[in-house]
């Protein structure tokens, strides 16, 4: 036996058409949700967060976090862009690496895993790539050329991490 109190009168119009709206938001909501916003994992210790919203169509800027492929990782890593089109990478004599004159810190030669790692090269960040780290002094970002400068169009949106 149904509940009346549930159950829509489907002889009222009124009834019928909102409830009808009343899905129709509720869809609609959640289709929007679905494709615009994300809850993201980083099970990793380059961040100093794990958690994050992730609006895959909103663009991200500079010091903002982001996410991409990584076919190093085969899935999705975070990382922060701290370099744009213009920014000049270069290595001082102690073998760390700068973005214009924010430390990134040293390249390492060998990754955690054991796989060799190529330092990124001196250069003006060309239009179009960014350059993207973590605070982490071990994490695989654009430190190393198996990852490198990253073109904007492998950007996934903007990354908001849920603490700090």
């Amino acid at each position: 036996m149904l509940n009346k109190h549930l159950t829509v009168n489907l002889q009222k119009p009124k009834e019928w058409v909102k409830a009808s709206c009343g899905f129709g938001v509720a869809f609609l909501f959640v289709v929007f949700i679905s494709n615009n916003l994300k809850f993201l994992i980083s099970e990793t210790d380059s961040l100093p967060c794990h958690y994050f919203l992730h609006f895959p169509k909103i663009k991200p800027g500079l010091y903002d976090y982001t996410a991409i492929e990584s076919d190093w990782y085969q899935g999705k890593i975070i990382k922060q862009i701290v370099g744009r089109s213009g920014d000049e990478i270069w290595q001082d004599k102690n073998g760390h690496i700068f973005v214009n004159q924010l430390n990134i810190g040293n390249a390492l030669k060998i990754s955690s895993d054991g796989k060799a790692l190529t330092p990124i090269k001196s250069q003006t960040i060309p239009q179009g790539y960014v350059f993207l780290c973590s605070d982490h002094a071990r994490s695989f970002d654009s430190r190393y050329e198996e990852l490198g400068l990253v073109p904007l169009s492998s950007l996934e949106g903007l990354v908001v991490p849920l603490s700090r």
